[in-house]
């Protein structure tokens, strides 16, 4: 209970005590004053009655009759009776006791005593009889029920006023105190606000300002922590001069996506490589090879910047690459030829005064392969580009054996993926989550289609989807899918479904997602929506809406391939995330490399501190398993924990 409704119902009750006790005197002042009034009518009417009739001579009875009728006609008597001296009552004037408009129970509370009052009549010395007077209580119950009534009333409106006018007053003295409490609240999942307005009174202003140092300097703590984290895994992922992935961070990032089910498609290399890098530092100093380094960096970013996907490295000295998956052969020497027109007019390079100072060469794979043969084509391709003895390009396409469907053109693509929205025929695949314990907690939803008789992943359709605009359309054939799955058959644990980049950056897509979150809110505790980290970072603001309906409408949200992007932890403060998927390049070498293991279990602490599930993708093997565990990590998805099965 709430200091606010604590004190409000101490206080309340004080004023029920207060004005039903004010009532109470009321009344009973009321009834005491009535009730002598009463006794003091009845004893003056006996007295001066009784002299009238004492002045009737001779004792006429019709004249005495007459007379106590006049008296008793008014109504304020019940009873009026004329008795001899020897008691003969001579006259009885008396009506019976009605109390309209009075409740019962109220004349049984209030019990009025009626009082009767006597007289003697006397002629001189002579006695006539004794007259007897009993008061009507009606007029006295019916005038005591409307003063209580009255009371009641501006009691209640007194009462109501006062409370309100107490609740407003509390509300603003303690208004302080439920900010204290979001505050505390915020604190706990990391987020350090801070109260802008201090209270007035005294005692509450110390309060609050010491929750604001406390927050202020949990948030330097916990920022200081988490720029230690980063700059701790830039040095052993990042290239130090230009900030792009180092040759280790490329090896591993582009090795796990080619083994993972994306990689079913390919991709394409580029291999750039600045010859007499040496002479220009010798030259005109360390300072100018940096800053053309630097400059190479910015460019490959620019051309490459709207492609996702992709991975940059600075592998050593002048030696770049760049790997983007599902890519055609058209878009990636168009890229390839963009990227050489950039260096080659960069004023530092063409300071070097040699014929050979900038080779780019690239190479597409559209098959499953090792990034080591990816690599290897590359740099063939790049010694005969230098063979050559001048600068130059090359973009080159490795010709393997493969199914029909990676050599459709773009027409045939277009058509196929249209006849599969039209029919809606993609087929629905799981792969289990498992915690830590190995207890199944999700399912994450792959999607194949059946081209020329075989079953193709995602990988290889999805990226053409793009390419022509439909991204967006299927995926809300895969969340309707889903949905009417749910429907057809309950689920032993929530579904995870993947939402393209593409589809995210559209508010058309994000306006009929939320209406189909209106529409299914029975179903929404079954679902679990997953976004890819650079999504995340492309379109922040869609994001945070996405996730803050969801938790209202009890929904869940998951990032995955998580620590692949700079600043990984920056938006976690704002985005309200249940799950992160840690990217499965950090499970490569992860037994031999101490920084990874460092990354992860910081990463868990993190991410528990906010209440986050933490979960690794691309577990193969049981040593990765048990040490994920030993770190700290939630729960995981791999081949070694489960194969994806039909729905």
């Amino acid at each position: 209970m709430t200091v606010l409704r604590l004190l409000l119902i101490f206080l309340t009750l004080i004023i029920v005590v207060l004005f039903s006790a004010n009532f109470l005197l009321n009344v009973y002042d009321a009834r005491s004053y009535l009730q002598e009034q009463l006794e003091s009518h009845a004893q003056d009417t006996a007295t001066s009655l009784g002299l009238s009739i004492a002045a009737v001579e001779g004792g006429d009875i019709a004249t005495i009759d007459s007379m106590i009728d006049a008296i008793f006609d008014r109504g304020y008597y019940q009873q009026i009776i004329f008795t001899d001296i020897d008691g003969k009552v001579l006259v009885n004037s008396q009506q019976p006791v009605r109390l309209e408009g009075v409740p019962k129970w109220f004349v049984n509370w209030i019990q009025l005593t009626v009082p009767t009052a006597t007289s003697e009549v006397n002629q001189g010395w002579v006695m006539l009889g004794k007259l007897a007077v009993t008061s009507h209580p009606g007029f006295a119950y019916r005038n005591l029920w409307h003063k209580a009534k009255s009371n009641l009333v501006l009691f209640a409106l007194v009462a109501l006023a006062s409370w309100l006018a107490l609740t407003l007053l509390l509300r603003l003295i303690l208004r302080p105190l439920s900010l204290l409490e979001k505050q505390a609240k915020a604190i706990c999942e990391k987020q350090f606000e801070v109260q802008p307005q201090l209270p007035k009174t005294r005692d509450l202003r110390r309060v609050v300002e010491a929750m604001n140092n406390m927050a202020k300097r949990l948030q330097y703590l916990f920022n200081e922590q988490v720029e230690v984290i980063e700059r701790l895994r830039d040095q052993s992922h990042r290239d130090s001069v230009t900030g792009l992935p180092n040759r280790q961070a490329f090896d591993n990032r582009v090795g796990a996506w080619m083994e993972s089910e994306q990689g079913e498609s390919g991709g394409g290399v580029v291999l750039l490589q600045i010859r007499h890098l040496q002479q220009l530092n010798l030259e005109q100093g360390r300072e100018a090879g940096d800053a053309l380094v630097k400059q190479v960096a910015e460019q490959l970013q620019a051309v490459f910047h709207d492609y996702p996907g992709n991975v940059l490295s600075r592998r050593s000295g002048g030696d770049f690459a760049v790997f983007v998956p599902r890519v055609s052969i058209e878009l990636l020497q168009s890229l390839t030829e963009t990227l050489y027109r950039q260096l080659i007019g960069l004023q530092l390079l063409e300071s070097i005064h040699a014929p050979d100072t900038l080779h780019v060469a690239a190479v597409l794979r559209l098959n499953r392969c090792s990034l080591v043969q990816l690599l290897t084509d590359a740099d063939i391709s790049l010694r005969q580009l230098q063979s050559k003895g001048a600068s130059g390009w090359s973009c080159s396409k490795v010709e393997v054996e493969q199914a029909d469907y990676m050599d459709w053109p773009a027409n045939e693509w277009h058509q196929q993926l249209q006849t599969v929205l039209a029919s809606k025929s993609l087929i629905l695949y799981g792969q289990q989550v498992y915690d830590n314990k190995r207890q199944l907690i999700q399912k994450e939803v792959l999607v194949r289609v059946k081209l020329n008789s075989d079953i193709v992943s995602a990988g290889v359709f999805l990226p053409m989807a793009e390419r022509f605009g439909l991204a967006e359309e299927f995926d809300k054939l895969i969340v309707e899918l889903v949905i009417q799955h749910l429907q057809q058959q309950s689920a032993d644990c929530p579904y995870c479904v993947n939402l393209s980049p593409r589809s995210l950056q559209s508010e058309a897509f994000s306006n009929w997602l939320l209406d189909k979150f209106e529409q299914h809110r029975q179903l929404l505790s079954q679902l679990v929506f997953e976004v890819p980290e650079y999504c995340v970072q492309l379109a922040l603001p869609v994001m945070q809406q996405l996730a803050t309906k969801l938790n209202k409408l009890g929904g869940s949200f998951s990032i995955d391939h998580f620590g692949v992007g700079a600043n990984a932890f920056a938006y976690l403060q704002s985005l309200s995330a249940h799950y992160l998927k840690v990217d499965s390049s950090y499970l490569k070498q992860l037994l031999e490399s101490k920084d990874n293991q460092f990354f992860i279990q910081s990463l868990v602490q993190i991410a528990h501190s906010r209440d986050i599930t933490i979960l690794a993708e691309g577990i193969e093997s049981e040593e990765v398993w048990e040490l994920l565990i030993s770190l700290g990590i939630d729960g995981g998805q791999g081949y070694l924990l489960h194969r994806p099965e039909s729905l």
